[in-house]
Parts: C-alpha cells; sequence; structure tokens
C-alpha cells in the first residue's frame, strides 16, 4: 500500500489525532500494523473515558455499609492502559521516527 491509509472512523478527535501522528511518523502501511493502530487508538479512547470516570466519582466509593472499596474505573485505566501499551510495543515502532534525525 502506497498511499496513507484513512483514519479510520468512530475514533475521538483526540485519537484520531495520535492515528494521524503515528502515520505520519512511522508510515503504517500494512494490515497487521494498521490493525493494530486501530486498537492502539480504541485503547487510548477508553482509557481517556475511564480516566474521566475515575475524577468524576473518585478512586474510591463507599459500598451501602460505608466500606470503601475500588472504583471499578481504576480497574480499566490499568486494563485500558495496558492494553494500548502493548499495542503500541507490537507495532515494534523504532524509536527514531522516519525522517528525524
Amino acid at each position: 500500500m502506497k498511499t496513507k491509509p484513512k483514519c479510520p472512523s468512530g475514533l475521538s478527535k483526540d485519537a484520531a489525532r495520535l492515528w494521524r501522528q503515528l502515520q505520519n511518523e512511522y508510515e503504517i502501511r500494512d494490515t497487521g500494523g494498521l490493525a493494530l493502530l486501530l486498537e492502539a487508538c480504541r485503547a487510548f479512547d477508553l482509557l481517556r473515558d475511564a480516566e474521566a470516570d475515575v475524577r468524576k466519582h473518585g478512586q474510591i466509593f463507599l459500598d451501602i455499609h460505608g466500606r470503601p472499596h475500588q472504583h471499578p474505573a481504576v480497574l480499566n485505566v490499568r486494563d485500558f492502559r495496558g492494553q494500548l501499551i502493548r499495542c503500541l510495543r507490537c507495532l515494534n515502532l523504532d524509536l527514531d521516527p522516519k525522517g528525524a534525525t
């Protein structure tokens, strides 16, 4: 694939910007790489949503008996961050992007 792939629909503005930045820096064109990039951007969106939930509701909530518990969104943040990092790692991106000197 010689032409630059279009950013997939359904991503947030920030995730679409991440897609374009990684495309500009690393020229990801292969099918597997594009699938991983899409999953990374989706994980980025989910991570942002989970982080917003934690900011809104806090990391700890009290149950009906007044006992503290970790908010489930905290686990989502951990999981989505891990998914994003794994996808980026699997892309095997060079630390020196195309054209950087």
